[in-house]
């Protein structure tokens, strides 16, 4: 297995060269072929379309692109099955220790739901079911102005006393150079730059100190890194200059012996 574990203030591993090329190929035209939300939460139900880089409305604030998938394995499977295809391989080979039962994510597409109804609360009220997502298609923005905004340093689980929960982002273009960016930056917790979340943007409010960056992960065609969800963590930017954005999925996933069933 080609493997390289980068674990510093939590776990976080890359796995190269290990997804069968045909099904590398079948899930990025599977991406392009899909639709996607424009605004995170799409508000205004603005659809993009890859293959052909049309706008069905045009967006009016910085988001990032999101294609709602799934909420667990059977889902995704019925939903999305050259997806599916993918997890069954990729959960091979983490030898089958993770489920698809991660933190949710609010993206109300296709549900017609909002976010808020459909996410468990803090007081452990539960949410509406199936419209917080676990298995999503993720990519930056195309337009050359949103193209300079990075995502917000964020955590993917803010329940900081546990380590069940995980996020495995695998990278779907099928080309990709250096030169064109979009790497992944994580974040120690180390409070030494006077930085903290939520001071450029309201994404997480609980505002955790944001450390230096100790750890990169690059897009790489049929790459997928594996992380604790609780690592900070920002995406930089595409170059304007990029043919296409980076497309991905991301899959919000925990360790089997801490899920209950």
């Amino acid at each position: 297995m080609s493997r390289i574990d980068k674990h510093k203030t939590y776990n976080l591993s890359v796995f190269d060269k290990e997804i069968d090329q045909n099904l590398q190929t079948a899930v990025y035209e599977y991406l392009l072929d899909s639709e996607y939300c424009v605004n995170f939460y799409d508000q205004n139900h603005s659809l993009w379309y890859p293959r052909e880089n049309k706008w069905v409305i045009p967006r009016t604030m910085p988001a990032s692109l999101r294609l709602p998938l799934a909420w667990d394995e059977q889902s995704l499977e019925h939903r999305a099955p050259i997806v599916y295809k993918l997890w069954q391989a990729i959960s091979a080979l983490l030898d089958d220790k993770f489920a698809i039962a991660g933190p949710q994510e609010g993206l109300n597409y296709m549900t017609g739901i909002s976010p808020l109804s459909g996410m468990t609360r803090v007081d452990g009220t539960p949410g509406r079911p199936n419209c917080g997502w676990r298995v999503y298609g993720s990519g930056s923005a195309q337009e050359l102005n949103f193209k300079a905004r990075t995502k917000s340093v964020h955590r993917d689980s803010v329940e900081m006393d546990q380590h069940r929960d995980y996020t495995l982002v695998y990278f779907a273009n099928q080309e990709w150079h250096p030169q064109y960016y979009g790497e992944t930056l994580f974040h120690s917790n180390d409070n030494i730059t006077g930085d903290y979340t939520g001071r450029f943007d309201n994404d997480q409010p609980r505002e955790f100190p944001v450390g230096e960056v100790e750890n990169v992960v690059a897009p790489m065609p049929g790459r997928f890194m594996l992380y604790d969800g609780r690592y900070l963590h920002q995406v930089k930017p595409v170059a304007h200059y990029s043919p296409e954005p980076t497309m991905g999925i991301v899959f919000r996933i925990s360790l089997k012996e801490f899920v209950e069933y």
